[in-house]
């Protein structure tokens, strides 16, 4: 029995804590660890809340005060908002409507937002070294300078170190473009958001100019195409006429209905001699000659209704096919009209300005510095400092608790 009693008081963990001189227990520390090893060694881990806290919060807190408030350069905000309207011309229904005339463009504005976030408009603020000669200034701290050994010295460095010195937002509802801009002297906030608007400017500028030349290019083709059209559609009618020897098929008919109508008419009053002469006298020389006038008079009339309606070669024929002919050329002809008065409008459209940037806050020089990101940077560094040592706490109790 008291073999079985000394190997379980060996294989128990005992926590001991002096008692004081009244006989009272002193209350354990929770932050403090006490193992007692099983050959009687006691070894004795320790976390110490001040120290930790000045590692893991304090001293990044002072360090994020003194660089955000004493070493870093201040930063000056320029605000500029502008809509990008487009001219739209009253026409056909739109002009029964109301519609059109000077309206905002959502699609150009959803460019001109894509583009003062693109890596272009960091080229245009750079064209001319403006961008680069602001940040390596030697005024500059050393966080914000560029080129420097922490931000790098590339244009995509360049593009990514850019990017936490301005802000754009379009407001759908209202259609208002907004851009923010910081620099280190007002001057240099100022100079960034004009150099933006100039590029969002241009970007309009080019994007109305495409749209009218493809406007006008399309135009002039569509006038080719009519041309062409109409041109071949003339070589038709005169392969048409060299081939059936007729100048206007149609002027041929005229005159064969004139022919046939005045045959017709003689072979009636022959017809009313001959009967008349032959009541009164039949042997009248005349008789034979009226019949024979008669005979020749019926002989030609049958021509020329077999010319205007007979076989495959006939007028009517020739006339079917010449009328099919000239449809087509009738409506080849509106279609180059409407097509040379379209390329007159794109023409007209072209020399006016479709798209406008339109300003409501201009570039502004700001008075005083953002004070409130220096704040800001501070109170982010405490709540993630904080965390990570509540992290760090919760992970050592555990792995004590474990051990």
């Amino acid at each position: 029995m008291a073999t079985d009693q000394q190997e379980r008081q060996k294989d128990e963990t005992l926590v001991l804590k002096q008692i004081g001189s009244q006989g009272q227990l002193v209350p354990v520390d929770p932050d403090e660890f006490v193992t007692v090893a099983h050959q009687g060694e006691r070894k004795t881990s320790r976390w110490i809340p001040s120290k930790a806290l000045a590692f893991f919060v304090l001293l990044p807190v002072l360090s994020a005060g003194i660089y955000n408030f004493i070493i870093a350069s201040p930063r000056f905000v320029s605000e500029v908002s502008f809509i990008v309207r487009e001219n739209k011309a009253n026409t056909g229904v739109a002009a029964l409507i109301g519609e059109g005339g000077l309206t905002r463009s959502d699609e150009a504005s959803y460019a001109v937002v894509t583009y003062l976030e693109s890596r272009d408009a960091v080229k245009f603020l750079d064209r001319d070294g403006m961008l680069s000669a602001i940040f390596s200034s030697n005024d500059v701290d050393f966080g914000s300078r560029f080129p420097s050994w922490m931000n790098g010295s590339t244009f995509d460095e360049l593009y990514k170190h850019f990017q936490s010195f301005y802000d754009v937002e379009y407001s759908p509802t209202t259609g208002i473009v907004s851009l923010e801009t910081e620099g280190f002297t007002p001057a240099d906030a100022q100079r960034i958001a004009a150099r933006l608007l100039d590029g969002a400017d241009a970007l309009i500028n080019a994007l109305g100019e495409t749209a009218k030349q493809d406007a006008v290019r399309l135009a002039r083709q569509n006038v080719l195409e009519a041309q062409s059209k109409l041109a071949q559609i003339q070589k038709e009618i005169t392969d048409f006429r060299n081939q059936s020897r007729l100048l206007t098929p149609d002027v041929e008919m005229k005159m064969n209905s004139d022919i046939i109508t005045g045959l017709m008419s003689e072979l009636s009053t022959a017809d009313a001699q001959l009967s008349q002469l032959l009541q009164g006298s039949p042997n009248n020389p005349r008789v034979k000659e009226l019949q024979l006038r008669r005979d020749a008079l019926r002989d030609q009339l049958d021509t020329f209704r077999a010319r205007l309606s007979g076989d495959d070669n006939s007028l009517t024929e020739k006339m079917e096919a010449y009328s099919e002919i000239f449809i087509r050329k009738e409506i080849a002809e509106k279609v180059l009209v409407n097509a040379f008065a379209t390329l007159s409008k794109a023409e007209l459209d072209a020399s006016k300005k479709q798209l406008y940037i339109d300003e409501v806050v201009a570039p502004g020089i700001p008075d005083v510095a953002d004070h409130f990101k220096p704040f800001l940077n501070v109170l982010l560094t405490l709540i993630l400092c904080f965390c990570s040592y509540w992290t760090v706490k919760t992970a050592w109790e555990l792995a004590m608790e474990e051990g």
